[in-house]
């Protein structure tokens, strides 16, 4: 799983003359969940070091069950490279870590924080998370792609996969300090939605319901349990960890994370017209998962009423560093 020529391993990444300002690390459930980090990215340096994490390869989308007629390519979109076969198939998880590889490298054309520069590619057996992992290592960035399962992404193992891979600094990865942790783990869960199934979400009964009925409905599991897990990664790392939120869930999200009292609140927006360059690129790669809406939704916040997820703004909780 090349995807495309790899260059030498660089013999040693964050070398002088590459980045310095420090390591940024993107954690995603899934390829494509990136987007919902990329406006708490905008401060953090072009000559930061960037680290794409993605803990699974989404292959239990429902989008590979049937994928023959739903490339649009009136709008842009290429098609998954394999086609898919079937939900849960590798073909699957192949085909959408693909579209996550070609949407990172479009956007590294012009957006420093997704750029690698000529990257080697790694497999590693026994990865973070005890899993296979595919690493793909540059002076100026990296990309990771984990092999949690799907639909099953439990606390422990996201908590440990993430600190695994921060263990990989000074080895794979350049050994420079953490500056910021960024989670894309949209998540929001409410009763009034009405869909309440374990398949979905863990919201079976209303009090288990601490989500917004004004905001985005996003029930995925796994996306609850990673932002959980960032709060114990948090808990042991010096940099600030942000986890994207639903819009107005303020402070209270901290008591739905079991965060500390600390963590605060942070609003980020990107600009418009990088917004619009970012969705353009991210349905180019991933509209084959958006069928049968013709293109991703856009819109300034993701609430119930826009039906919009990957927004121009969004809500972060923020958990300060651990003082050394």
């Amino acid at each position: 799983m090349s995807f495309e020529s790899s260059a030498p391993l660089p013999a040693a990444p964050g070398a002088p003359g590459a980045a310095q300002d420090g390591l940024v690390l993107v954690v995603a459930p899934h390829p494509d969940d990136e987007l919902t980090a990329w406006a708490a990215l905008a401060d953090t340096g072009a000559d930061s070091y960037a680290v794409f994490l993605t803990l699974t390869r989404g292959e239990s989308t429902r989008a590979c069950r049937e994928v023959q007629g739903q490339v649009q390519h009136e709008h842009g979109e290429r098609a998954p490279r394999p086609s898919p076969v079937g939900i849960g198939h590798p073909t699957c998880g192949h085909a959408r870590l693909y579209s996550w590889w070609t949407f990172l490298e479009a956007a590294g054309r012009d957006f420093p924080a997704a750029r690698t520069g000529p990257a080697a590619h790694v497999v590693l057996d026994n990865g973070p998370g005890g899993r296979q992992a595919d690493v793909w290592v540059g002076e100026t960035g990296a990309r990771i792609a984990l092999t949690l399962p799907d639909g099953a992404v439990g606390v422990g193992d996201a908590t440990s996969a993430v600190t695994q891979v921060l263990d990989l600094r000074g080895d794979l990865l350049p050994d420079l300090p953490v500056t910021r942790i960024v989670a894309a783990t949209y998540w929001n869960d409410s009763d009034a939605h009405g869909n309440r199934t374990t398949s979905s979400g863990d919201c079976r009964e209303a009090s288990d319901c601490p989500g917004l009925a004004e905001a985005y409905e996003y029930e995925h599991a796994d996306h609850r349990r990673t932002a959980e897990a960032m709060v114990w990664v948090a808990a042991e790392s010096s940099a600030e960890t942000w986890i994207v939120l639903p819009p107005a869930a303020g402070t209270s999200a901290a008591d739905w994370l079991g965060a500390p009292p600390t963590a605060t609140i942070r609003a980020a927006a990107l600009a418009a017209p990088d917004y619009e360059q970012l969705v353009e690129l991210l349905h180019q790669s991933y509209g084959w998962l958006s069928y049968p809406d013709p293109i991703w939704i856009t819109g300034e916040r993701a609430t119930a009423a826009s039906g919009v997820l990957f927004a121009r703004q969004h809500d972060y909780l923020v958990l300060p560093g651990r003082v050394p």
